[in-house]
């Protein structure tokens, strides 16, 4: 990685943020738009922005008064996940803005993983800074959270067509580095069964999970793709008004 006094700017990439020279990885932080930035334009309220394969992120923004002085508190959290039966290291690099909307990280610290399936590691980092201007104070306390978890190594992924009277009508079967990114149900269908095989020290592991049809909402079917080291999460979209009626 080419530093420039010890931060690496990112660069626009389509609708999301890239770090030259940066091996694959993912992120997320809290980011401030400029008025260029299209929709979001004059927005006062930090936006959570996801880049690269971290899942599972969630944000929390919250603006109070704590006796006279107005407080913002930031709480950003993700997983990212790695194989039980390997010894994987992660590198976490902190994320910040400038005024002008440039982001950048700066060198940061390394963690290893291994161990049993439901194992997880947790890295914080946190800040609380407070300014006064004209005799008023603003405080801003921002948390990140990023936890490193353990799972049995991904071996298959079956997908059941099941009818209303629980009838299995056709089962699908992939490979974890051979995801679809939909499934469409089969004629008749009324749910789907999800099974996330794998692999642990003490054998076999086997998740299960239910996809329904329900009215608006397109629930996806959830697992783990697994190439060339990189365990990840994924959700696969399911397309109900293309197939069971």
């Amino acid at each position: 990685i080419q530093w420039k006094r010890g931060r690496l700017y990112a660069e626009k990439w389509e609708k999301s943020w890239r770090f030259p020279n940066l091996p694959d990885g993912g992120g997320f932080y809290s980011a401030l738009r400029t008025e260029t930035e299209g929709e979001l334009a004059g927005s006062t309220t930090p936006q959570h922005v996801s880049f690269g394969e971290i899942k599972t992120t969630n944000m929390a923004y919250h603006v109070y008064d704590d006796n006279g002085i107005r407080t913002t508190d930031i709480d950003l959290s993700g997983e990212v996940y790695a194989c039980g039966s390997r010894h994987v290291i992660f590198n976490f690099y902190p994320i910040y803005q400038t005024d002008d909307g440039r982001i950048y990280l700066t060198r940061g610290n390394s963690t290893g993983m291994s161990g049993a399936d439901g194992g997880s590691m947790t890295h914080t980092l946190t800040s609380d800074k407070t300014e006064t201007i004209g005799g008023k104070s603003e405080r801003t306390k921002v948390k990140v959270a990023i936890t490193v978890v353990a799972r049995a190594t991904p071996t298959k992924f079956t997908v059941a067509h099941m009818d209303e009277n629980d009838n299995l009508l056709k089962l699908e079967e992939f490979a974890p580095d051979a995801l679809p990114e939909s499934i469409t149900p089969a004629p008749g269908a009324a749910y789907l069964i999800g099974t996330s095989y794998g692999q642990d020290w003490d054998g076999e592991t086997a998740e299960y999970g239910i996809c329904n049809r329900d009215g608006r909402i397109q629930p996806p079917l959830d697992t783990f793709a697994y190439q060339d080291g990189k365990l990840k999460a994924v959700c696969i979209r399911v397309n109900w008004k293309e197939g069971a009626a």
